[in-house]
């Protein structure tokens, strides 16, 4: 009996030395996928931490939680770009996350990737369903996320109450009120107007939006189209006008009609940009 106590035991403390051996080589190895991702080398750090994820229920380590390993992986995927992965992991590392702190800047992180791909939509869905942060820095950069959410879905007046909140000092307050006011002004170029101008006459809609060379590139080529089925008309048939020139001359106004709304569109998020430019750093505290 006391002999296969001590088997045991032995047992035991040997499962237990090799367990401990297991659990410091998996944060040895997540520490290492650490200093890749630092070194800017995120292919080596995601396939560092996918490794380590993998060993993780096998041999736990009380360093490392599936939540960090998920959150960095997300991480990697920022770092090259994939936005989409990225968000998908820290959703994942979302599930996970053992506190309120580490939970909202996962999502937060979510609600970055979404504005930096102009998925206002689906980051004003998170910033709807996401509680209030308990501390002061996340909660002004959810204010701040919904500001620019709302910004871009060209809701200035939701975007404007969101940016006020976040004015701490008079100065601000007044300058922002004079920056929103300058934006709800800027309806010109209308991309609508230019369109419906460049269907009544090529080239005009990019006139009107201040484009003079595509204006008369298209007023020229649709031009010189129409002057030349004109004349296969007159000196040949009109079915030899539509079967070789028709399809070329479609092709030209329509696409500038296309590119009227384009230019038009480009100019107007310009101006807005520049204003929403002023407004980031009106907000900006620490330039106060």
């Amino acid at each position: 009996m006391k002999l296969n106590i001590l088997l045991s035991n032995l047992f035991n403390l040997f499962l237990f030395l090799a367990l401990s051996a297991r659990a410091q080589d998996l944060v040895s190895l997540v520490r290492f996928a650490d200093s890749r991702l630092d070194a800017n080398d995120p292919d080596e750090a995601f396939s560092s931490f996918n490794r380590a994820f993998f060993f993780l229920e096998v041999y736990p380590a009380t360093e490392i939680t599936k939540s960090y390993l998920l959150h960095r992986m997300g991480d990697c995927h920022f770092k090259t770009g994939k936005f989409g992965e990225a968000i998908r992991y820290y959703g994942l590392a979302v599930k996970s996350a053992g506190n309120d702190t580490v939970r909202n800047d996962l999502v937060l992180m979510k609600i970055k990737l979404y504005l930096l791909q102009k998925d206002f939509y689906f980051a004003l869905e998170e910033l709807l369903i996401m509680d209030t942060p308990p501390l002061p820095d996340q909660r002004k950069m959810k204010e701040i996320f919904s500001g620019i959410a709302w910004f871009g879905l060209e809701n200035f007046d939701s975007a404007g109450a969101y940016f006020n909140r976040l004015a701490e000092t008079d100065s601000q307050k007044v300058l922002l009120s004079d920056l929103l006011k300058r934006l709800r002004k800027i309806k010109h170029p209308n991309p609508n107007v230019a369109q419906i101008l460049s269907i009544f006459l090529p080239g005009l809609g990019q006139f009107y939006a201040g484009d003079l060379k595509n204006g008369l590139n298209s007023l020229i080529i649709t031009g010189g189209l129409f002057a030349l089925g004109i004349n296969v008309v007159l000196n040949y048939s009109w079915i030899d006008a539509i079967l070789a020139v028709m399809p070329w001359y479609q092709r030209y106004y329509l696409g500038g009609v296309q590119n009227a709304g384009n230019i038009a569109r480009y100019r107007l998020e310009e101006k807005r940009s520049r204003i929403y430019k002023e407004i980031m750093a009106a907000v900006d505290s620490k330039k106060h």
